[in-house]
C-alpha cells in the first residue's frame, strides 16, 4: 500500500511538472501561417527596419533595457501592417505577431512561447483586450491591462511589444516604426526627445560621480555626529602638527614655571602641568608650589591645588574652603609652615584642618616659591602635549560637514554642492519617469 502510495505522488509531481512545459511548448503559429491569416493568403513583400541609432535608443526607452534584435520585419503598408517581434519574457523569447490597422491594434497573438510559466497571455481571453487599443500621452496604451497571476513578465513583454509597434510619430498619423523608425530628418520631436533624455542621463551621471566624494564625506562626518556624545568626540583630540598647521594654530609658550624638590608645576595658557603630566580643569595663573607633609601644594590666584608624588590631583581649595582670593605668592619656614600672601594679607596655613590664620610673620623669614625655566625638553614636551588638545575630533567633524575645513571656499563649495544634490534629485526622477514610460 505504501508503495502505492509513493507511485502515485511521484505521477503526480511529473504531472505537475510536465503540464505547464506541454502547455507552454504546443500550438506553435508558423510566421506564414499568421502572415497568410492576416492578409487572406495574398502575402505583400517584407519590409525592414534597422535598430541602429537613434531608433535603438526609441526602442531601448519604450521596451526599458536594451533591444536583442537589430532589425525588425514588417508586411504590409502604413495603413495596415503586420509585425513579427520577439521579447524575451523572463528567460526565453516569445515570439508575437500584431497586426495594425489606422493607429491602432487590429489583433495580437502569441505565435511562440518558450516559458514554462505565463503561458495565458496566448488565450483569447487576455490578447482580446488590446484589440482596437491605441497609444496616448507618455508613450502608454489608452487603457489598462489586466494581469495574470504567475504571468507578469509574460504580460509586459506584450504589453511593451504593443506598445513599440504603436509608438506615434507626431508629424504624421502613421505609426512608429514605419515612419520616426524610418525618419532621418534631426528635426524629428521624438529624436530631439530621445537626445534630450540622452544628454540629461549624461549630465546625470557627470554630478553624480563630481558629488560622490561629498556625499560620502557628509554622510561619515553626519553619522559622527548624530553619535558624538557616544564616541566621546568632545574630548577626544587630534595630534597632528599637520593639522595645527592647516587651522594655522601655534602652541603658546611657557606661561610660569615652578620647581621643588625635583618636582615642577608649569602652566601654559589655562593649563597646568605638574612634570609632564597635565592636571585635569583650568586656572587662571600660577604662583608657586611647596612641599606639603607628603604632598605638594601649588597656588594658582584664587586656589590651592594639592598634588600626590605621581602627579595624581588630591583636592582644589578654593573660596568654598575658605582659601584667600588674589594670592600673590607661596613658600615655607625652615619648619615646614606654608604661608599664602594674598591681596587680604599674610596668611599661616593648615592643610589638615584647613584653617587660614592671619600673620604678623616678618617675610623675610619665608622662603617664598620662585619661578624657574624648565629644561628645553621638558618645554618642548609639554607644548606638544597642549597642542594635541587643541583640536577635538568633534570640531574636526562640524568643520569637514560643514565646509569650513576649506575656509569660505569650503562653505561656498557646500553651497554648491547641496545645489547639485538638489538637481541630481530632480534629474534622477525625470529620467526614471520618462524610461518608466
Amino acid at each position: 500500500m505504501a508503495k502505492l502510495l509513493t507511485l502515485r505522488t511521484l505521477l503526480v509531481a511529473l504531472a505537475a511538472i510536465a503540464l505547464p512545459i506541454a502547455l507552454a511548448s504546443d500550438d506553435h503559429i508558423l510566421p506564414e501561417e499568421f502572415l497568410g491569416q492576416v492578409f487572406s493568403g495574398t502575402m505583400p513583400p517584407s519590409n525592414t527596419v534597422w535598430i541602429t541609432g537613434e531608433k535603438k535608443d526609441i526602442a531601448e526607452t519604450i521596451l526599458g533595457h536594451k533591444p536583442n534584435f537589430l532589425r525588425i520585419r514588417y508586411w504590409g503598408d502604413s495603413d495596415r501592417s503586420a509585425w513579427i517581434v520577439d521579447e524575451v519574457g523572463k528567460t526565453e523569447p516569445i515570439t508575437i505577431g500584431v497586426v495594425v490597422n489606422k493607429n491602432q491594434i487590429e489583433n495580437i497573438k502569441v505565435l511562440a512561447f518558450r516559458e514554462s510559466r505565463g503561458w495565458e497571455i496566448k488565450y483569447d481571453f487576455f490578447t482580446r483586450q488590446f484589440n482596437g487599443a491605441v497609444i496616448e500621452n507618455q508613450q502608454r496604451l489608452d487603457r489598462s491591462i489586466d494581469g495574470i497571476s504567475g504571468a507578469t513578465l509574460s504580460v509586459k513583454a506584450m504589453t511593451n511589444v504593443s506598445r513599440l509597434v504603436l509608438y506615434p510619430c507626431p508629424c504624421s498619423e502613421q505609426h512608429c516604426l514605419i515612419t520616426v523608425l524610418n525618419n532621418k530628418s534631426p528635426n524629428n520631436e521624438v529624436q530631439k526627445s530621445v537626445f534630450k533624455l540622452r544628454s540629461l542621463l549624461s549630465l546625470h551621471r557627470r554630478m553624480g560621480i563630481t558629488s560622490a566624494l561629498f556625499v560620502i564625506l557628509l554622510s561619515v562626518s553626519g553619522l559622527a555626529l548624530h553619535h558624538g556624545e557616544s564616541l566621546n568626540l568632545d574630548s577626544r583630540f587630534i595630534d597632528s602638527a599637520g593639522m595645527l598647521r592647516w587651522y594655522g594654530i601655534e602652541a603658546p609658550g611657557i606661561t610660569l614655571s615652578h620647581s621643588i624638590a625635583n618636582h615642577r608645576a608649569t602652566l601654559i595658557a589655562d593649563a597646568m602641568y605638574f612634570d609632564d603630566h597635565r592636571l585635569p580643569g583650568s586656572y587662571n595663573g600660577l604662583t608657586g608650589m611647596v612641599v606639603a607633609d607628603s604632598e605638594f601644594a601649588i597656588a594658582t590666584h584664587n586656589q590651592v591645588l594639592l598634588i600626590l608624588e605621581n602627579g595624581e590631583l588630591v583636592e582644589v581649595l578654593s573660596g568654598v574652603h575658605g582659601t584667600p582670593r588674589g594670592i600673590e605668592a607661596i613658600g615655607t619656614t625652615a619648619s615646614g609652615q606654608i604661608y599664602l600672601n594674598s591681596d587680604a594679607g599674610l596668611f599661616e596655613v593648615d592643610i589638615e584642618s584647613l584653617s587660614w590664620t592671619e600673620s604678623t610673620l616678618q617675610q623675610a623669614l619665608i622662603d617664598w616659591s620662585i619661578p624657574s625655566a624648565p629644561r628645553a625638553e621638558t618645554a618642548d614636551q609639554i607644548q606638544s602635549d597642549y597642542a594635541a588638545s587643541l583640536i577635538s575630533w568633534e570640531r574636526l567633524m562640524l568643520d569637514i560637514h560643514s565646509g569650513r575645513l576649506l575656509g569660505d571656499f569650503g562653505v561656498l563649495l557646500v553651497d554648491i554642492m547641496t545645489i547639485l544634490f538638489v538637481l541630481m534629485a530632480a534629474t534622477g526622477v525625470w529620467i526614471w519617469s520618462r524610461r518608466r514610460s
